[in-house]
């Protein structure tokens, strides 16, 4: 998934990418929230990244699963 530069998507919504062949994810800076099972079973995902300057403010109830994950970089921004 690309994102076009400047874009001003708040939040990914609950369930958004569920059971989807997303290989690797770079979240935009301007998401603040995460919804619950966003990622949930993307059995191909190999890594997701925070743009830098991210600032979320909630990942609560965000559940990550795959099969084999190598990355995962979450901002010390997170409050949640």
């Amino acid at each position: 998934v690309t994102f076009e530069a400047g874009t001003r998507i708040k939040k990914i919504g609950d369930f958004t990418f569920q059971d989807t062949a997303l290989k690797s994810f770079v979240i935009p800076k301007s998401v603040t929230k995460l919804g619950c099972g966003c990622f949930n079973c993307c059995d191909s995902l190999s890594g997701i990244k925070f743009e830098e300057g991210t600032c979320i403010e909630s990942v609560a109830g965000m559940k990550v699963q795959w099969t084999d994950p190598s990355t995962i970089s979450i901002p010390y921004s997170a409050t949640h």
